[in-house]
């Protein structure tokens, strides 16, 4: 994969080649883009990903924002402290097809994503370590009666000892207001094989806490 690249550095190049990899894209590009502010002349600065031709969307029918959302996480999770504190965005450009899709992400909003993101690679690493009871004080069973602890431990069946690979892939969802959630999907592989695809909904006030998780395979 071939990225072009303005300010940043190799890492930086790496680990968006990377992000490029896991979304199966066929190219794409990595920007440091100013933008320019024309009330008063102020300069901002985010950063651009382009994908090209992401096999999730073009085969797999994924959602173009929650390949694009994923794209943004990462980013935020994986680009060195010192080119993400200069930078307030995101902005990610998917072309399928000649099709061209455009998302833009603030950075307070992909750290708020990031917390719940990590809360849900605490449980799973938990459960890993088949430490199910501290597991489960991650799961907001308090005012979800219907919670069943029980999703624990056949989560523990399937991944206990492992050392696998864990992607989550996140979009917004409505528990009891408008976009009040995160729902993530989680899909865990190991050897590229995938073992394992989890749900998580996490509500966006309380991101160190599940409200939600069930096996779909």
């Amino acid at each position: 994969m071939l990225v072009n690249c303005q300010e940043l550095n190799s890492e930086n190049i790496t680990q968006a080649n990377e992000i490029l990899s896991e979304v199966a894209a066929d190219s794409g590009e990595l920007y440091f883009t100013t933008d320019e502010l024309e009330k008063n002349n102020n300069k901002k600065y985010f950063i651009e990903l382009l994908v090209r031709n992401s096999y999730l969307i073009d085969v797999q029918g994924t959602k173009p924002k929650i390949v694009a959302s994923y794209c943004a996480s990462q980013l935020y999770k994986r680009i060195d402290k010192k080119t993400l504190d200069k930078n307030y965005a995101f902005k990610i450009v998917l072309i399928s097809n000649d099709n061209q899709e455009t998302f833009f992400f603030e950075k307070q909003e992909i750290k708020k994503v990031n917390e719940a993101l990590n809360s849900i690679d605490k449980y799973i690493n938990l459960v890993i370590a088949n430490n199910l009871s501290e597991a489960n004080s991650m799961l907001k069973i308090d005012e979800h009666k219907n919670f069943n602890l029980t999703v624990t431990n056949k989560i523990s069946e399937r991944i206990k000892d492992l050392k696998i690979n864990s992607y989550n892939y996140y979009d917004d969802f409505s528990y009891t207001t408008k976009n009040d959630c995160w729902v993530v999907n989680n899909l865990i592989s190991l050897n590229d094989k995938l073992i394992i695809s989890l749900q998580f909904i996490i509500q966006k006030e309380e991101p160190e806490k599940i409200i939600y998780v069930k096996i779909n395979q």
